[in-house]
C-alpha cells in the first residue's frame, strides 16, 4: 500500500472523529491482510457510513482538497455511494452509505457492520474495518454485482468463492443478517458444500434489475422507476441536462469557453437518445 493511500486512511478516520461521525474503511489492501483477496493494492479508497452522514465527510473533506462529484441520483434510494475527487492528492475516495447486494434498511446494516468491526493502524492511526467474515461477504458481493449490465465474470465468481471459503462457513449468519442471499446462495453452496441454502431468506436487491440492463439510456430510466415520483423529474432533468460538474467531459469542457459546455450536454442529450431508441 502506497503511503499516499496510508495518509488518506488516516486522515479519513480524524476527519470522520472530528466531526462526530463513524466510518468503516472496506475493500482495498485490507481484504489482502485478511487473507480474502490475492491483489494487495487499490486505486481510491472505499469507507462506509451511516446514511446522511456522507455529506457531512464531504464537507468536512473539502478543505484537503477533496470535492463531491454529483450525479443525477445524489439523494436518491439509487445512489449507493457519493465519490470525493481528489485535487493534489491523487487519490478518490468513495463515501458507501450501503452496499449493493445488501437488502435490510441501510442503517441497520450499517451497525451490524459497525458492530464486528477491527482495528487497524495507517499511518500511525488506528481505523476501524469490518471483521472477516463480514469483509468476505463484503467483497463477494462486489464480485458478483452486475457492473454496466454485464454480469460477473468467471474468475469475479472464483475470488468471491475463495473469499468466503477463507472467512468461514460464518459467512452464512452474514449473508442472512446483511440480507444478501439472493446473490451470494450459489457461491455459499459452492465454497460450503454442506450448506443448504433452502434455509436462508434470499429476497431480491432493489437495483440487481436495473444493474443488469446492456443500455445506458435504459439502465437509467429503469434506475428513474424505483424512485418516488417527487424525485422523478428532478432525477430526469440531471440526466437530460447535468450540472458542470457532473461528468469528466462536463468538467473538461468547463475549463474552455462556455459554449463547450454547452456543445457537450447538446451531444450526450442527442447521443442518449439515439442509443435509447437503438437499445444500445
Amino acid at each position: 500500500m502506497s503511503y499516499q493511500h496510508e495518509l488518506v486512511y488516516a486522515l479519513l478516520s480524524n476527519v470522520a472523529d472530528q466531526v462526530g461521525i463513524d466510518i468503516v474503511f472496506i475493500k482495498g489492501p485490507v481484504l489482502h491482510w485478511q487473507g480474502l483477496r490475492s491483489k494487495e493494492h487499490s486505486g481510491d479508497v472505499d469507507c462506509w457510513v451511516r446514511p446522511g452522514d456522507e455529506t457531512i465527510l464531504a464537507a468536512a473533506m473539502e478543505k484537503w482538497g477533496w470535492r463531491a462529484a454529483r450525479t443525477a441520483f445524489d439523494g436518491t434510494p439509487v445512489a449507493h455511494s457519493l465519490a470525493l475527487m481528489p485535487g493534489d492528492w491523487g487519490c478518490e475516495i468513495d463515501v458507501h452509505t450501503r452496499f449493493p447486494g445488501v437488502t435490510v434498511d441501510d442503517s441497520t446494516a450499517f451497525d451490524l457492520v459497525l458492530a464486528a468491526t477491527v482495528t487497524r493502524t495507517f499511518a500511525g492511526t488506528q481505523v476501524l474495518v469490518p471483521s472477516p467474515a463480514i469483509h468476505a461477504v463484503i467483497y463477494a458481493l462486489h464480485e458478483l454485482r452486475p457492473v454496466a449490465g454485464r454480469r460477473n465474470t468467471p474468475e469475479q465468481r472464483s475470488a468471491a468463492v475463495r473469499a468466503l471459503t477463507s472467512a468461514g462457513d460464518s459467512t452464512i449468519d452474514v449473508t442472512e443478517q446483511l440480507g444478501a442471499g439472493f446473490v451470494l446462495k450459489d457461491a455459499l453452496r459452492e465454497a460450503f458444500p454442506d450448506f443448504d441454502p433452502s434455509g436462508i431468506s434470499t429476497p431480491i436487491p432493489s437495483d440487481w434489475g436495473w444493474r443488469s440492463v446492456m443500455s445506458v439510456p435504459r439502465r437509467q430510466l429503469a434506475a428513474v422507476r424505483l424512485l418516488p415520483w417527487r424525485q422523478r423529474a428532478r432525477v430526469v432533468r440531471r440526466l437530460v441536462w447535468p450540472a458542470r460538474d457532473a461528468s469528466r467531459r462536463i468538467r473538461a469542457a468547463s475549463e474552455l469557453h462556455p459554449t463547450a459546455v454547452f456543445l457537450v450536454r447538446v451531444k450526450r442529450v442527442r447521443d442518449g437518445f439515439v442509443r435509447l431508441l437503438r437499445g444500445d
